[in-house]
């Protein structure tokens, strides 16, 4: 059974630019005004699936900035 990320820290990310520490369960909700940051949590997270799955580090290069929109 793969590990479970149980928590994630952010800093220099966008908007984040002090740390900014999340803990995942199963089961996390983000919710909040808008512009708090929800979108940007989801995002340093397919990040790191992107340097994890595919060992690239590019964040101008990932599967995701290269989708249509």
């Amino acid at each position: 059974m793969p590990s479970l990320i149980k928590s994630i820290a952010l800093k220099n990310f966008k908007g984040f630019s002090e740390e900014v520490r999340i803990d995942l369960s199963p089961i996390t909700l983000l919710f909040g005004a808008n512009s708090a940051g929800k979108s940007t949590i989801l995002q340093a997270l397919q990040y790191v699936r992107e340097i994890l799955e595919r060992n690239n580090p590019n964040p101008d290069r990932t599967l995701q900035a290269m989708l249509p929109t």
